[in-house]
């Protein structure tokens, strides 16, 4: 699952999203989420837009921004269906009203994988949405890079491996993977993923890390050129709120493991 809506719209965690869902035969499924604040800021009576040309300001109702969100999406959900044709890729989108990330969250439901774009460093101005979503899929070679994997002890650790290591094979890109020194079974879990990795012939460098700080993680990612970080993502309150600490600090793709 993926959120598609401006504040979480970014062509590389689109592409991704399309890229992983391509190499293990998903389906991509697409949300685009009505701003819960928007539409309560435009109930309120003194509710007014400037116009970008005319500098004129106008009121705004609900009623305007109802309709200039389904606009939206209905570009989106064209735009995408163009997209997604040459890959070949199952998809569906779908549209819910909440708050950006918490919304994608609870509406994940039965979704294996959530990519969430980083905040960090991106620019305000976005091109028009056919153009981002053309380069998203174009998979156009990236510069080198790497794909990195947060583990830890949880059940999703695995699954968060074996993630990881298809985008980076996928993208022919380095795995580097992220292991935190407080948690006691560090050493075990750095054996258990090595071992996977050489069942299928494939290797990891190991970057072992005080705790999972955001700024610490932050600047890992920017050191390291990495185009995605995997992030094991248990299904609890404590886990939301670090997801979205974590995406507002690093400059690359989230992809949130269930």
């Amino acid at each position: 699952m993926i959120g598609l809506e401006p504040a979480m719209l970014d062509a590389a965690a689109l592409a991704a999203a399309a890229r992983l869902a391509q190499s293990v035969g998903a389906e991509l499924a697409a949300l685009f989420v009505e701003d819960i604040n928007l539409l309560r800021w435009a109930s309120l009576p003194f509710a007014q837009e400037i116009g970008a040309a005319s500098a004129a300001r106008r009121s705004v109702t609900t009623a305007d921004i109802e309709r200039a969100l389904r606009v939206q999406a209905e570009q989106l959900k064209r735009a995408l269906a163009e997209g997604v044709q040459r890959l070949e890729l199952q998809w569906t989108f779908e549209v819910a009203r909440g708050q950006g990330l918490s919304a994608l969250l609870a509406c994940a439901g039965a979704s294996d994988i959530v990519v969430l774009a980083g905040s960090a460093g991106r620019s305000t101005w976005e091109p028009a949405l056919e153009a981002l979503l053309k380069s998203a899929f174009s998979f156009e070679p990236a510069a080198p890079g790497r794909v990195a994997a947060a583990l830890d002890s949880g059940p999703e650790a695995m699954r968060v491996l074996s993630a990881a290591h298809t985008l980076a094979q996928a993208s022919d890109a380095e795995l580097v993977l992220l292991i935190f020194r407080e948690d006691a079974r560090a050493g075990e879990i750095a054996e258990r993923a090595e071992a996977w990795l050489r069942e299928r012939g494939a290797a990891a460098r190991i970057a072992l890390m005080p705790d999972p700080d955001p700024a610490l993680i932050a600047g890992l990612i920017e050191r390291e050129r990495v185009n995605a970080l995997f992030w094991p993502g248990v299904d609890h309150e404590l886990r939301g709120v670090e997801i979205a600490a974590l995406a507002g600090a690093i400059g690359c793709p989230l992809i949130v493991v269930k």
